[in-house]
């Protein structure tokens, strides 16, 4: 019997600005390379975003992919987020999302534009 390892056939992107800019207002779905030891041969991981706030610098955030309690990506900005995912081959999972989906920050996740009564149907919420 052969393991299957290939994660493949998905929407996927390596726009790793954009991802950071997601990542601030929602958990993505990433695949990272990664080995568990210096020879072993390299697999595919899948991992999240999350962005917590910065313990030293109130009002700053950390943006991270993690997965299985192991960081992959640790960052203050956008450079150095951009910097550490271009090593890991870090792809990440389009979400499906149409013109009639928005930002909702008083759910704090996409929604459908009509699904948010606080926002009286606006395009930004």
């Amino acid at each position: 019997m052969t393991i299957i390892r290939d994660i493949t056939g998905y929407a996927v992107s390596r726009d790793y600005a954009k991802l950071y800019e997601m990542a601030q207002k929602q958990s993505v779905v990433c695949v990272v390379d990664y080995r568990n030891f210096h020879d072993d041969p390299i697999t595919r991981e899948v991992a999240r975003t999350h962005c917590v706030p910065s313990e030293n610098r109130p009002g700053e955030s950390i943006t991270q992919v993690s997965s299985r309690c192991i960081t992959h990506v640790y960052a203050c900005n956008a450079e150095g987020f951009i910097k550490q995912c271009q090593p890991l081959n870090l792809e990440w999972l389009v979400p499906n999302v149409t013109n009639s989906m928005v930002y909702c920050k008083h759910q704090g996740k996409l929604v459908e534009l009509v699904k948010c009564s606080d926002c009286e149907n606006r395009k930004e919420c």
